[in-house]
């Protein structure tokens, strides 16, 4: 089917392409003392090729480049390179692209590159055009199809490999991106870097960028006044926060000349801008150093949660003479201060002089008023279910833990996972026993779990082993003289 625009592709783009190959073959004959690079594409008279190995490694004895080596005795079927590349053509003031699928045939001694066109686009300010290529498939023929929006489409893995990677996955910008943009282009930046892409040609975001240029005054207008995070938010993500019709940084923007000093002063970030209308449409002002910590989709209801426990705006002015304090901060803080039973009428309370600080001591608190009530259970189960004085017979003896740090001890020096029962402990749904030499009380040897009926679920050593003979019997004689004993005794009562 005939294309949308008949363009010509750039002189030396088949070179362009096989420069920029990944991979490098050095086709070597031993009798010719030939090697062939398909990076430089040059036949080269060497006595090295008696030393090269069939799908070795070497340097090209002209370009230096690191190569796998190939027999030219042997086949070199289905050695194929696949790839996309994107390139430029002007006329006046218009930009036309063409994306390229290709494929590097090394089957011959030198490569061959086959080129067929997968999508087209015609840039200029008065449209911005982009038809993509469909190919013949099961309920139609090939056609080009007009898109409304301009991007660049991911290759395509096909129907019966759509989970797999795609063939054409590699995508990069040829060189005529610099000096083939129409007049209309005269003043776009094409250095991606600078929005936060890995490249600089970086083609999917080379042609958003573009065509964004062309279609919106103000994507100039916001990078000439140093906001091209907002820029680059539209790019990468389509994140648009901006009056994108607007003919001015007031319009552009929405903001009042003190306000865009204060946005460009704190970095221009575009969630920033759409967490500050938000804060402003409640009725509250954030300032934009502050905004750069908050997320849009929390903000609302982080101001409601602020609500319940104090003025919203003393604390938005409060958090401002802080350092990196966000909101969430604040209401985990608060929280923190409520269950600690502090007086949240306070000011010091509610506006401390060193918020980190007071965020610090109220978790500590926490923890440690938290650590008490789980130690307390811990104890409380241990003695219920087992309230047992040590017990010792041929070197070896049986206690139960403690607290869950030994439980944490216990399961680093044996490499098991005991250390995840405290909360098991605390519910009183087992106990845990620890098992030792007795020439080495402290020594962690055999890690022992008794249920709420005081049967032994399991017994475990170094890294979940087994018991030995000698443990097994040592158990055995535990059961029969503690814990068969105490059950006779319980029934007897």
């Amino acid at each position: 089917m005939e294309k949308p625009y008949n363009l010509k592709r750039p002189a030396g783009l088949e070179d362009y392409v096989i420069a920029h190959a990944d991979v490098t073959y050095l086709i070597f004959s031993k009798k010719e003392e030939t090697v062939y690079c398909t990076r430089c594409r040059k036949l080269t008279k060497t006595r090295e090729a008696e030393w090269m190995e069939h799908k070795g490694k070497a340097l090209c004895p002209h370009c230096g480049q690191e190569g796998e080596t190939l027999n030219k005795r042997y086949g070199r079927k289905g050695i194929t390179e696949y790839g996309r590349v994107l390139w430029f053509r002007k006329h006046g003031r218009i930009t036309f692209a063409q994306l390229d699928e290709y494929d590097i045939d090394y089957t011959g001694v030198k490569p061959t590159v086959r080129f067929w066109p997968s999508a087209q686009y015609r840039l200029c300010k008065d449209s911005q055009e982009y038809y993509k290529h469909r190919p013949e498939g099961c309920w139609h023929g090939e056609y080009w199809e007009k898109k409304s929006n301009v991007y660049l489409p991911a290759p395509s893995t096909g129907m019966l490999n759509c989970f797999c990677k795609p063939k054409y996955l590699k995508t990069e910008t040829h060189d005529s991106a610099w000096d083939c943009l129409g007049t209309d282009l005269k003043y776009a930046n094409t250095d991606m870097l600078r929005l936060g892409f890995k490249d600089e040609l970086d083609p999917y975001g080379l042609i958003i960028y573009l065509a964004a240029f062309l279609k919106w005054q103000a994507v100039e207008l916001l990078e000439k006044a140093g906001f091209e995070n907002i820029v680059a938010a539209k790019v990468k993500h389509s994140y648009s926060v901006v009056n994108w019709r607007g003919n001015s940084l007031r319009k552009i923007l929405r903001l009042m000349p003190a306000e865009i000093k204060e946005f460009r002063a704190a970095g221009g970030h575009a969630v920033g801008l759409d967490v500050y209308r938000t804060v402003k449409e409640k009725g509250y002002h954030m300032s934009f150093k502050q905004t750069k910590y908050e997320n849009t989709w929390a903000i609302e209801g982080n101001l409601e949660a602020i609500g319940k426990y104090t003025d919203v705006q003393k604390v938005l002015d409060y958090l401002d003479t802080q350092l990196c304090v966000r909101t969430n901060d604040y209401i985990d803080y608060m929280k923190d201060c409520k269950t600690l039973g502090y007086d949240m009428n306070r000011k010091s309370v509610l506006f401390p002089e060193d918020f980190d600080e007071a965020h610090r001591k109220t978790s500590e608190r926490i923890k440690i008023e938290a650590d008490a009530l789980k130690q307390a259970a811990f104890e409380k189960n241990m003695e219920k279910l087992y309230g047992k004085p040590v017990f010792e017979s041929d070197g070896l003896i049986i206690r139960g833990a403690q607290n869950a740090t030994e439980l944490r001890e216990e399961s680093a020096a044996l490499g098991h996972c005991v250390r995840t029962y405290v909360d098991k402990v605390c519910r009183g749904d087992c106990a845990i026993l620890f098992i030792r030499k007795a020439e080495a009380p402290e020594k962690p040897y055999y890690t022992l779990e008794i249920n709420k009926d005081g049967k032994v679920v399991q017994c475990r050593g170094q890294r979940n082993c087994s018991m030995t003979e000698e443990v097994e019997a040592f158990v055995e004689l535990w059961k029969q003289n503690v814990m068969t004993k105490s059950k006779k005794r319980k029934e007897a009562a």
